[in-house]
């Protein structure tokens, strides 16, 4: 049977985690069990199966080791992780969650310690935003359909560059909902709306989440998190209160991504 296997620590993060990893558990219909990397003053297997209220392995070694080969594990579907131990307004995405997210090849989901996900029932709706790259629409495909077949509304949406806005977007018509007709086309699915937003990417990505009450944002990325690349994750990560769901690029090995992101600095968690 397919698992969901959420890191769990001993920290403030422990809660929002265990309650979303619960979520998408019971939404994706999968097993859920937890791991927890031993590292001084931490609590024992008890104790934290306890808390998070489904069984809760520990183990010791290195933490992103430990916690990259189980996430890499065939039978695991989603990987669930604290984005960082404590609350703040736009705080970077600690190093454990980054270095996991650039070296798995299992979709993870980022969960800030605001999240609420989780606290309110279902899962309802999901924010899918689309640049229009074939490669990104593949990428995000398989998980995606899951989730649509599973119940949740996945709501797409397109943000143009205000120095290149098509010249229809203010004059909404036939122009603009035919763009749209061929957009959906291309990229959504059978019956998804489409929401169009112009301005910096993720501030209108973060926008549109808000006005559609969604409960999670999705994202296809290429996992790189090197200076100048992946703005929109990093700033994705550092929210409050939504959690992320990256869906990794197939094609980067988790070898591979590892190596790649070796030189990149990275917050303290």
């Amino acid at each position: 049977m397919a698992l969901v296997l959420a890191a769990i620590d001993d920290s403030p993060a422990l809660t929002p985690t265990a309650r979303a990893a619960g979520a998408m558990a019971a939404l994706l219909d999968a097993e859920l069990s937890g791991i927890h990397v031993t590292e001084p003053g931490s609590s024992h297997a008890g104790t934290l199966t306890s808390r998070a209220g489904f069984p809760v392995a520990v183990v010791s070694g290195g933490v992103v080791p430990r916690l990259l080969a189980a996430i890499e594990a065939p039978e695991v579907l989603l990987g669930v992780i604290g984005a960082r131990d404590h609350l703040g307004p736009s705080t970077p995405a600690g190093h454990v969650a980054c270095e996991l997210a650039c070296a798995t090849s299992t979709p993870l989901l980022v969960v800030p310690p605001g999240s609420p996900l989780g606290t309110h029932g279902a899962v309802g709706r999901a924010l899918l935003p689309l640049d229009g790259d074939p490669h990104t629409t593949e990428q995000t495909r398989g998980l995606v359909d899951r989730l649509t077949d599973a119940g949740v509304e996945l709501v797409a949406t397109h943000v143009f560059d205000p120095r290149h806005l098509p010249r229809y977007l203010d004059a909404p018509g036939y122009e603009l909902e035919s763009w749209r007709h061929e957009f959906l086309a291309r990229h959504g699915r059978p019956g998804q709306r489409l929401e169009l937003r112009s301005g910096p990417v993720w501030q209108a990505v973060l926008d549109c989440a808000v006005a559609e009450e969604s409960d999670l944002i999705v994202l296809g990325w290429a996992q790189h998190l090197a200076p100048g690349r992946a703005t929109v994750v990093r700033e994705a990560l550092a929210n409050p209160i939504l959690p992320v769901l990256l869906l990794p690029d197939v094609e980067v090995t988790p070898r591979a991504a590892s190596s790649q992101q070796a030189a990149a600095p990275l917050p303290d968690r």
